[in-house]
């Protein structure tokens, strides 16, 4: 999950620079790429780890977050974009997702090990 967060947000980065549309297509191939596998990744660590009880609460917390941040930040990036440029709303947005991915490195101490967390894998 480490190497794949750093991956979207170097892909952000870039794509953020880049002047060129062919580039622009491999750069959102590899977006996506990595997205997908962070995403199966932290799915199947969720699934591992709770309790069947809980996953239901867990992903309406997280649809709930993810619908709320994602009209917030449209309407906020959107603003910048039209005042700073769109390029700058990708530079940002890259640095965001590397600090989050430099998060995830400090944090992956507390994860465990494996993921079966007593259960049969």
């Amino acid at each position: 999950m480490l190497f794949t967060s750093f991956s979207v947000s170097g892909v952000t980065l870039f794509f953020g620079l880049n002047s060129f549309a062919w580039l622009a297509l491999v750069l959102s191939v590899l977006y996506g790429i990595s997205e997908q596998i962070r995403s199966i990744t932290l799915e199947t660590y969720l699934q591992n780890e709770a309790t069947v009880d809980d996953l239901p609460k867990i992903y309406g917390a997280q649809g709930a977050i993810t619908s709320l941040t994602f009209g917030l930040s449209s309407l906020l990036l959107g603003g910048m974009a039209d005042v700073f440029g769109v390029q700058y709303v990708f530079l940002l947005a890259g640095i965001l997702l590397a600090i989050a991915a430099v998060y995830i490195g400090v944090a992956c101490q507390y994860f465990p090990i494996t993921y079966t967390n007593g259960h049969d894998a």
